[in-house]
């Protein structure tokens, strides 16, 4: 009876020694959020185990029940709407944070021309409907305990300082998957919050012979929201790589370590969906090559034993050979035997920044 309603805070971190205490920030929990199940096993080991989702868990639970919103108002107040729509969410005490050109996005400045409401899906959820609010505007939401915050997508083009991960360094095991695409793949459309002119762009492959952008909804479309990108001519390059991309592959990986932190003193406790990180099989190649010229790349290769056109053009395209890939799922295990593990799975990333 009392497994729902249990509110649960988790916090991981390290200390210098055993015999110093472990005292966290209340402000700093990696995750916050309700059990939905709980067990109690009697036996050798007599274990309780509570399952748990953060506060999403809750807004995805609650079927949306509007009819549209009015695109006059705020985005801000629109989110607010969703959460009044329901009493638990509201008793919640769930906030609303719209971070991108200080807090004053309208919907209806995006969509001018195509009126001042938007129905809402009569399938959807009180969490979907929110992303839809924010990616409507090419803006992305995600929940920081109770905090609903809505910002620009996190830019590949400006990674900061994404922690690497080196194979026979601070790698335990590394998995690569090369995924082949057989499947017909819809049109993609990238959109940007121009913060400059308080307005959202847009870029979609393939084109139609209808106005550029024609029909372009989350129905028809792959959907990605960046940030950073002045003009809409970009957002249709990025928009055809991608589409390309999709199209014929995708890497993902999976990879395994014990340390807490990166090769540069990162925090890779806080590593979360969409964190940018750096995979590299060999780190006298990377240091090396990296920031080099073709003719001191080539020679390098040479001498490792490459052959001569494999060594052309790996130093010719090293540039495109960028070893970034996306946080897709962040998993942390700790027991007082095998101690500290972080496994992380991965994709490529889609962007050509």
């Amino acid at each position: 009876r009392l497994v729902q309603a249990i509110a649960v805070n988790c916090y991981i971190g390290s200390v210098p020694s055993f015999t110093d205490r472990y005292a966290p920030d209340p402000g700093s929990a990696l995750f916050q959020g309700t059990a939905d199940e709980g067990e109690w096993r009697i036996g050798d080991d007599n274990k309780i185990t509570l399952e748990a989702r953060d506060y999403t868990g809750l807004l995805i639970d609650l079927p949306w029940v509007g009819k549209q919103h009015d695109l006059k108002a705020p985005l801000k107040e629109l989110i607010e709407n969703v959460i009044a729509q329901y009493p638990v969410a509201s008793g919640a005490g769930f906030t609303v944070e719209v971070r991108s050109s200080g807090g004053n996005v309208r919907l209806g400045d995006v969509r001018s021309n195509t009126g001042q409401s938007l129905a809402a899906s009569s399938q959807s959820n009180a969490w979907t409907e929110i992303c839809h609010l924010a990616a409507e505007a090419g803006l992305v939401a995600w929940m920081e305990g109770k905090k609903i915050v809505v910002d620009s997508g996190q830019a590949p083009s400006d990674p900061e300082a994404p922690p690497a991960f080196i194979y026979g360094k601070n790698l335990k095991r590394l998995e690569i998957k090369k995924r082949i695409g057989g499947k017909r793949t819809k049109r993609v459309l990238v959109k940007c919050w121009d913060v400059a002119t308080s307005r959202c762009l847009r870029g979609i492959w393939p084109e139609t012979s209808a106005a550029p952008g024609a029909s372009a909804s989350a129905t028809d479309c792959h959907v990605f929201n960046v940030s950073h990108v002045k003009n809409e001519r970009e957002l249709a390059r990025i928009a055809e790589y991608i589409w390309r991309r999709m199209r014929f592959q995708d890497v993902a990986i999976e990879l395994e370590t014990r340390s807490m932190t990166g090769l540069g003193n990162e925090d890779l406790l806080r590593l979360i969906s969409g964190s940018p990180i750096q995979v590299y099989l060999d780190e006298n190649e990377r240091q090396f090559l990296h920031g080099r010229g073709f003719s001191d790349r080539r020679r390098y290769l040479l001498d490792r034993g490459y052959a001569s056109d494999v060594a052309t053009s790996i130093a010719l395209g090293y540039e495109n050979l960028t070893p970034l890939y996306q946080v897709v799922q962040a998993e942390h295990t700790f027991d007082a035997r095998d101690g500290y593990s972080l496994r992380i799975l991965a994709s490529s990333y889609l962007s050509p920044f």
